[in-house]
Formats: C-alpha cells, sequence, structure tokens
C-alpha cells in the first residue's frame, strides 16, 4: 500500500509486503477508507478483508474462514458499523460487522433482477441505495441496504467493472471490454 501526495506524486510512505501473514497482501484489489479513517484492503487471492491502521498495523482479518467464507472478494464498503463486500465467487453481496462477524448475504447466480455474474465494484450513492456492477449480466443493479432489489440500469453496459461517483454527483461506471467509462443519470 503506498500513499502519494497527489500534488507531488511523491510516495509518503508504503507498508505491506507479498504474502498472506497479517500485514501482507495477496493480490489486493481494491482499497478505501472507513469512518474511522482505517485502511480496508479487498484481497482477492488471500479470499479476505483486512482492516488496518494508517501506519500499517492490521486490526483484523476477516472472510477467510467460517461458514461464509469469501471467494474472491472484489470491492467493499464500509457503512456506519458495518462491511459490505461483493462477493464474485459466491455472486452474491455480504455484509459483516466491524469486528468481520457475518451478517446477511443477498444475491446468487442468476440473470433476473437481484441476481449476479460475477458482480464487482460497488458504490453507496447520495440516498444510500447500494449501486453493484454486474458484470457478466452488462448492468449495474441498484438495492437498498438491506438487500431488497430496486432498480437497474436499462441500457446494456459491456462488462461493468468499476463505479465511482463525480464531484457533480453524476455515475460513472467503467467497461472493461468497451474501454469506456459510461456516464449513468
Amino acid at each position: 500500500i503506498q500513499q502519494v501526495d497527489v500534488e507531488t506524486g511523491t510516495v509518503v510512505k508504503s507498508f505491506g509486503k507479498p504474502g498472506e501473514a497479517k500485514g501482507e497482501f495477496s493480490n489486493p484489489v481494491d482499497v478505501c477508507l472507513d469512518e474511522h479513517h482505517r485502511i480496508v484492503v479487498t484481497e482477492y487471492t488471500s479470499h479476505r478483508i483486512q482492516v488496518m491502521t494508517q501506519e500499517g498495523e492490521t486490526i483484523t482479518t476477516f472472510g477467510d474462514s467460517g461458514p461464509e467464507k469469501l471467494n474472491h472478494p472484489i470491492s467493499c464498503i464500509p457503512y456506519k458499523n458495518m462491511f459490505l463486500v461483493s462477493d464474485r465467487g459466491n455472486n452474491c453481496i455480504k455484509a459483516f460487522d466491524q469486528s468481520g462477524t457475518f451478517l446477511y448475504k443477498f444475491g446468487k447466480r442468476g440473470n433476473q433482477d437481484g441476481q449476479f455474474n460475477w458482480p464487482r465494484g460497488m458504490l453507496l450513492d447520495s440516498s444510500n441505495n447500494l449501486l453493484v456492477c454486474d458484470r457478466d449480466n452488462n448492468r449495474v443493479q441498484q438495492f437498498s441496504l438491506d438487500g431488497r432489489f430496486t432498480g437497474k440500469t436499462i441500457t446494456d453496459l459491456p462488462d461493468p467493472d468499476g463505479i465511482a461517483t463525480a464531484p457533480d454527483g453524476r455515475i460513472l461506471v467503467t467497461s472493461y471490454t468497451a474501454k469506456k467509462v459510461y456516464i449513468l443519470k
């Protein structure tokens, strides 16, 4: 993990090394900060989420054991006292509490409303709707935070992968195959 000064482009600090122990990373695919400014790393190959201090000390890891084990997680979003994780290999979204205890999940493999085929990037919009890139179904789906399906894109989006909010509030979606950024209204 590298912290970069965006004005100068220089690395301020870095931590971690390859591996699967605490403080080590195996294919980290997503990183964010939670409301406590802890670093949250999604590790695709280690099938886990690692929560760390700003100094790079591991506080907790979760998802890599137990009955609701993650299978190639892609994205993790902290929200209040929980983490929402897109579990690509299990084609669902899983919720965990701050200590990493499994709470609930929604979705399963398929192409109907509320089903997934490789869920990828996620975003909470300004109304606390969860938007999920449903990559191999070529769409973005919308859910309430308790997992109730509430909508989807009507335009075919080829392999949507990443999703973010622009400063003006527009939703931006990257397309893996089209090599484009789509703007959702």
